[in-house]
């Protein structure tokens, strides 16, 4: 088998329920092309360890693979390697989708099932049903940014939030999604929040939110920016008190010790 690193650069997955989709679009074309989908739709079999090939699970005796089933083999390495390498393992969704992945890694499949795997991500990414819609759109519509939260955090979450509402044809215009975004930024952002508000009618709104990123975007910079300055101020003024030390003499006004006549 040929490791197809080209293909895993551009299936990557994060393992996010929004991105689902497009994953799944580009790794189906991508079996086709390599003669691999037939295997993750099940027309084809993968081969099953001590009763397709290794040692038989009955005698234990070696069983000699057919030219057929080394095939299968090989495809079903292929396109389980390769669902697995396209998985981002370093985000915490990332890994609990590597996870379902994972267990379908058995005694009578130890290169991995990716029928089986790819049919679990099939599971985990469908639709969400009514119980937990309702709590999806209970979280839209009270989400709030916190006080000295991240904005950018904020307006992903919510983009998040309508994502996965929609898979369950939820149907949002950009307009009302922006005036519930700009509700929710709360009074620090009043500035921001006028000047979108100005902008709803009369501009293209699905470019209003890629600008509305940009303008939180610089206001987190800006207030990291202030806090790491603040940091800063504080610390030179500890250490200014720390180099300031006490007069023990004694003063030349009044005669006392403990201060200087300047004081």
């Amino acid at each position: 088998m040929k490791f197809d690193s080209k293909a895993v650069k551009s299936l990557q997955f994060s393992g996010k329920r929004k991105d689902f989709d497009a994953f799944k679009l580009k790794y189906m074309s991508w079996a086709g092309l390599n003669d691999l989908k037939k295997m993750l739709t099940g027309e084809e079999k993968v081969p099953k360890y001590g009763i397709d090939y290794g040692l038989s699970a009955s005698d234990d005796k070696a069983i000699t693979p057919t030219a057929k089933i080394e095939e299968l083999m090989e495809k079903n390495q292929q396109a389980f390697t390769t669902l697995v390498m396209s998985i981002d393992g370093t985000s915490y969704e990332g890994k609990q989708t590597l996870k379902a992945v994972e267990n379908t890694i058995t005694e009578e499949y130890p290169d991995g099932n990716s029928y089986e795997a790819y049919t679990k991500l099939l599971h985990k990414f469908k639709p969400v049903n009514s119980p937990i819609l309702s709590l999806l759109h209970e979280k839209f519509y009270t989400m709030k940014l916190k006080e000295g939260g991240s904005p950018l955090r904020y307006l992903e979450e919510m983009e998040n939030c309508r994502q996965e509402m929609q898979y369950s044809k939820v149907n949002m215009t950009n307009e009302h999604f922006l005036r519930i975004v700009l509700n929710g930024l709360g009074p620090s952002y009043i500035m921001i929040v006028e000047e979108f508000e100005r902008k709803i009618d009369t501009c293209d709104t699905e470019e209003l939110i890629d600008e509305l990123r940009g303008k939180l975007d610089v206001r987190q910079s800006r207030m990291r920016m202030a806090q790491r300055q603040n940091q800063r101020s504080s610390g030179n003024e500890k250490a200014l008190l720390a180099f300031k030390k006490k007069f023990t003499g004694k003063c030349y006004k009044c005669g006392k010790w403990g201060h200087k006549g300047a004081d």
